[in-house]
């Protein structure tokens, strides 16, 4: 069944108000101050720069249907499944109606590898900015996590 882009798509009006309650109305109530420092770093109208527009849902709901699904812990596309009852992961993509996991596969597929840099390039431009706004003076770079077990001293590593 074909359904038109504005049962699809939804706006975003304002922000939800925050408020810290024993209700437990959702597990992803974090995905409000994302989507809110997503939009403070304008990277929408930048991913719609770089991406285009992509069929129904366009690319920006499809990149932010990815970023939800991956903050939210879902692994697989198959997961899409579970969160399409979620309102929070509705409003942070900007659905009504949360995509298929076979049409966001599909999108992933037809993707140039122009896009993929396009996106690379952007994500580096944001980091790039986030850094800047910092301006720190040094900056570390923990990427694995590890800590390495030396026999003696060795300069810079940690015990573990």
């Amino acid at each position: 069944m074909k359904l038109s882009r504005s049962r699809i798509r939804a706006r975003v009006k304002h922000d939800l108000p925050i408020t810290f309650s024993d209700e437990s109305i959702s597990a992803h109530g974090g995905l409000e101050l994302f989507r809110r420092y997503l939009e403070a770093i304008d990277l929408p109208s930048r991913l719609r720069q770089a991406l285009g527009d992509a069929g129904d849902y366009g690319a920006v709901r499809l990149v932010r249907v990815v970023i939800g699904l991956l903050l939210a812990g879902g692994r697989r596309l198959a997961h899409l499944a579970v969160l399409s009852r979620d309102p929070i992961v509705l409003r942070f993509a900007g659905v009504h109606r949360m995509p298929a996991d076979r049409t966001i596969a599909r999108w992933m597929a037809g993707t140039a590898q122009t896009v993929v840099e396009a996106v690379a390039s952007l994500v580096r431009e944001v980091a790039h900015d986030a850094i800047e706004a910092l301006g720190l003076g040094r900056l570390t770079l923990d990427l694995d996590g590890s800590v390495l077990r030396v026999c003696g001293a060795a300069e810079g590593a940690e015990r573990g």
